[in-house]
């Protein structure tokens, strides 16, 4: 009948036992603002070999978070396989000269990762020998340029073997001036200049001008005919 009911000896199951619970939705997508800091662990999506939470913590997908011991609490990014990467959505709000910082915990030196900003990758980094999966230490390089709008970061796994707390873009200094003339409205006409322009900066004033990963265009070769 439509009213079945399953039955634990002479009482419905339901008045017993509370059902299992559900897994832990998805987390809603951030925009992180920057320059400031990124936990490891929000980011907007991602690529893992597997498809468990090894660390069994914070989210409900493959990416395998767990409590770290690091001294500001929380969570850190663990068993990182070559080939996996995390993306996060960023929004500049002030441009500049760019470092990024990691928060970094590895047995050994065998590890590596690249930063792709936009897709374009800027930046491959040695993850340094650090003494244990928990000792943790900050390890900081020039990211370049970036503009005053909204980016994807996406951080790259090349080689195995670490352990990630946190990210922090740091304004290091403004930009420098821009010369010459008003170059594109949009990044599809700096590729027909530049094939490996990857951004129209300052695309709405008179003083756009073209980017190649974290340099002007112009600045790296001349226009194709």
């Amino acid at each position: 009948s439509s009213n079945s009911v399953c039955m634990c000896s002479s009482t419905p199951c339901n008045a017993l036992i509370p059902p299992a619970p559900s897994p832990s939705p998805e987390l809603p997508k951030v925009e992180h603002s920057v320059p400031g800091i990124i936990q490891a662990e929000d980011f907007t999506a991602y690529k893992d070999n597997s498809t468990h939470n090894s660390g069994g913590q914070y989210r409900d997908t493959g990416v395998d978070i767990q409590s770290t011991a690091d001294t500001s609490g929380g969570y850190n990014l663990g068993w990182t396989a070559a080939g996996e990467w995390l993306e996060y959505d960023i929004a500049v709000t002030e441009a500049g000269m760019y470092s990024l910082t990691l928060r970094v915990a590895a047995p050994s030196s065998s590890a590596s990762l690249s930063i792709a900003i936009d897709g374009q990758k800027r930046i491959t980094v040695p993850v340094p020998n650090t003494g244990a999966w928990q000792s943790w230490q900050e390890l900081t390089v020039e990211l370049g340029q970036l503009v005053a709008k909204r980016y994807s970061l996406r951080l790259i796994i090349e080689s195995a073997g670490f352990n990630i707390n946190w990210l922090q873009l740091s304004r290091t200094a403004a930009l420098p001036p821009i010369v010459g003339q008003d170059q594109c409205d949009n990044t599809h006409q700096c590729r027909a200049l530049w094939p490996q322009a990857n951004d129209c900066a300052y695309s709405a004033s008179a003083q756009s001008v073209c980017m190649c990963g974290a340099s002007r265009c112009d600045a790296l070769a001349a226009p194709s005919p």
